[in-house]
């Protein structure tokens, strides 16, 4: 990771994470060494914290950055409503499906990560039409 990037995520440097599998993957090997005191501290008050969040207004405020960002900006062509993705290439073979937003109160960069490798699993499994991205 980029210095920036470390600055505010130091938790990042105790993570080495591997992509394995052949065959029967693709799964994701997480390696994490100890937290050190003042990390074990951070943590417990980012578990505090990430109780207040609340999953409605969490995903109203992405779907908004979506409509805003995405949308508004053209960032996306084939994005056309927070709703559906892959609209404009069903002449490539591609069938437009639902965006799924999914949700997670954590903040440690682990489950983090645990999470966003749930969902690229779940894109994996599922038929576009049931779940574009």
């Amino acid at each position: 990771a980029g210095p920036d990037l470390m600055m505010h995520l130091p938790e990042l440097g105790r993570l080495s994470v591997s992509l394995v599998g052949k065959g029967a993957g693709p799964a994701l090997l997480m390696e994490c060494g100890e937290r050190t005191d003042a990390e074990k501290v951070e943590h417990e008050n980012r578990l505090v914290a990430a109780q207040a969040c609340d999953e409605t207004k969490v995903t109203a405020a992405l779907r908004s950055f979506v409509n805003r960002m995405v949308i508004g900006l053209d960032a996306c062509p084939y994005i056309t409503t927070a709703d559906l993705a892959g609209t404009g290439l069903e002449a490539k073979g591609v069938i437009p499906g639902p965006i799924g937003y999914r949700y997670s109160a954590t903040s440690d960069a682990c489950m983090a990560l645990a999470t966003f490798w749930n969902c690229i699993c779940e894109l994996l499994g599922t038929p576009e039409a049931d779940l574009s991205s």
